[in-house]
């Protein structure tokens, strides 16, 4: 028999709502103090202390080629992909991670 471990990304609930800041776009879209809340957040919760975040490999390199999309589109794919890196290596420095699988 096996188990399914479901880990949903992190979210940072306020104004009575979940606002998503697990990685991805919203990690390089909102300002990094709304990561961290949505982890002080998790931290005080009932239950595991679980927080899961995701990042695509292309959000690390600032260099990749660009798809021809909309103005929109394109600010909402590559902003702040200059700043991934850095932001991922604080966030690594300041709180304790481990690998979902383990």
């Amino acid at each position: 028999e096996h188990e399914l471990l479901e880990l949903p990304p992190l979210t940072y609930r306020v104004a009575g709502m979940n606002l998503p800041v697990a990685g991805g776009g919203y990690f390089r879209l909102f300002p990094p103090a709304v990561m961290r809340a949505g982890l002080r957040q998790a931290g005080r919760a009932a239950g595991p202390n679980v927080a899961m975040l995701y990042f695509h490999p292309w959000e690390f390199d600032p260099d990749q080629p660009r798809l021809p999309l909309a103005r929109l589109s394109r600010w909402r794919t590559y902003v702040g992909v200059k700043k991934t890196t850095e932001r991922l290596d604080r966030l690594l420095r300041e709180y304790t991670f481990r690998r979902a699988v383990d």
